[in-house]
């Protein structure tokens, strides 16, 4: 609900649209994806501090640090994401790289056969 910010140049039917649909997931879901990505951060971590701390505490503290300071979640989010996009293209590359040599080799053995024959 923090990421849905208020547009002035947006007209009142996409305003009430997405507050329905902000409403809808709210109160259908209960924050179950919220939780998970909590459960999930606090079992990949060693510390029985972090385990310890309550899911609606890092709800709250989580609300507090978007009304201060907006946009710190979404920044976070979208380092991570950048980071994973680039390791897809540099492993596209070496697969580029890798399947332009199986090319190259196939044309040489291709020529090769053709004189031999």
């Amino acid at each position: 609900m923090n990421s849905i910010q208020k547009r002035k140049n947006v007209s009142l039917k996409v305003k009430s649209i997405s507050k329905d649909i902000a409403k809808f997931g709210i109160s259908k879901t209960r924050g179950r994806l919220i939780n998970k990505m909590i459960d999930q951060y606090k079992t990949s971590k060693d510390s029985r501090m972090i385990k310890l701390i309550p899911n609606k505490l890092y709800c709250f503290s989580g609300y507090w640090i978007e009304k201060i300071n907006p946009g710190t979640f979404e920044s976070i989010f979208y380092s991570k994401s950048k980071k994973v996009i680039n390791e897809f293209k540099d492993l596209k590359d070496e697969v580029d790289g890798l399947l332009n040599e199986i090319n190259s080799e196939y044309k040489f053995i291709k020529k090769e056969f053709k004189r031999l024959f």
